[in-house]
């Protein structure tokens, strides 16, 4: 069904985060209607009806306190009639005839939604938990290398840093994707418990949805009479299509502790670099700050390419120049760090000089 839903243009109209399938081309056979549309729910007085599970207000709040459209007033038999009024056959004619038309999707739309429990999710993780790690810490390496202190402060202050920030972001992580999870599932529960009370509310919010994106109206009708045989699905399209969130699934809510700990431990290990390296440096026998600091530049770097172009392989761009990015975004945030803490201790050091005559 998935597949289905990414062959259709108006599949995100409200969801710029998830981009439109590739090789999409849009169907001519919806042509776009006489007059501008406006939809009757009201979407606020529709979530408080649901909190207080008042069907009367809730169809107030789509039937918009008596105003009409011509949805209301042209199909209307067509959406409070069971969904048998539009014969399965032409149903099934007219998807047939918009899947010839939009043509054969690219391996990209056949590939199954990816959810934030699947091994992309936790890549993703461990990409940007790495990315904020190993700068942050080289922010932090490169103060106190700036304030010229010591071997032993830079790796007192590193570590102190690397574990506080990789527990607030592990936490971060989980947090944020579980408040995501809990608002799609309250808005899940919310069209469902619509569905339920009030269905033919609900079929002609969606042909008006789909009027209003340039569909003619006995197309929009045949579609969602056909969906709404379906409930499960059909809450799901108005998800999607209504409310531009992703498909309610209870697979979800699982491995979102696994997200925050992936996060978590990606900061530490790759933090840990620019700490380690330089600790590692010092112990070897270098006593050149200046050359224990240049070798942890170059080490730090290369890894933050590398990350870059894991980062690209996410997020299907350029590994040359996500990986060119990250190195350019570290050496921003290094020296930064590096000539704050220089000239705060330059000043300080003018202060004291001054305090002492």
């Amino acid at each position: 069904m998935t597949s289905f839903f990414n062959a259709w243009p108006w599949r995100h109209r409200t969801a710029p985060q998830m981009p439109a399938a590739r090789g999409v081309v849009p169907t001519p056979l919806a042509p776009t209607p006489t007059s501008h549309v406006a939809m009757t729910r009201d979407l606020g007085r529709a979530r408080e009806a649901f909190a207080q599970r008042s069907v009367a207000a809730s169809r107030a709040a789509h039937d918009g306190q008596g105003s009409s459209s011509s949805i209301a007033t042209t199909s209307s038999s067509s959406i409070t009639t069971s969904c048998s009024s539009t014969s399965e056959g032409s149903s099934r004619d007219l998807m047939a005839n918009r899947a010839i038309t939009i043509g054969a999707p690219d391996s990209a739309s056949c590939a199954p939604e990816k959810h934030s429990n699947t091994p992309s999710g936790y890549i993703k993780s461990m990409v940007f938990g790495g990315l904020d790690g190993i700068i942050t810490t080289f922010a932090v390496v490169a103060a106190v290398a700036g304030a010229e202190l010591s071997s032993d402060m830079v790796t007192l202050l590193g570590v102190a840093n690397l574990v506080s920030d990789g527990i607030s972001m592990g936490l971060g992580d989980y947090f944020s994707e579980k408040s995501e999870k809990d608002y799609i599932l309250q808005e899940w529960k919310r069209e469902t418990w619509e569905l339920e009370n009030y269905p033919e509310g609900e079929k002609r919010e969606m042909i008006e949805l789909y009027v209003e994106e340039g569909m003619a109206v006995e197309d929009a009708t045949a579609i969602v009479n056909a969906f709404a045989k379906y409930p499960d699905k059909f809450v799901n399209l108005m998800m999607v299509d209504e409310l531009g969130l992703d498909k309610w699934d209870p697979q979800d809510l699982k491995g979102m502790w696994k997200q925050g700990a992936i996060t978590m431990c990606s900061f530490w290990f790759f933090g840990g670099i620019p700490v380690i390296t330089y600790a590692a440096v010092s112990a070897a026998g270098v006593d050149s700050q200046n050359l224990i600091f240049l070798i942890d530049c170059i080490v730090t770097l290369l890894t933050m390419f590398l990350l870059g172009a894991a980062k690209a392989k996410v997020t299907n761009t350029s590994m040359f120049i996500q990986g060119g990015v990250m190195m350019i975004n570290g050496t921003v945030a290094c020296a930064a760090s590096y000539f704050i803490a220089w000239a705060i201790k330059e000043l300080m050091g003018d202060l004291e000089m001054c305090g002492t005559r």
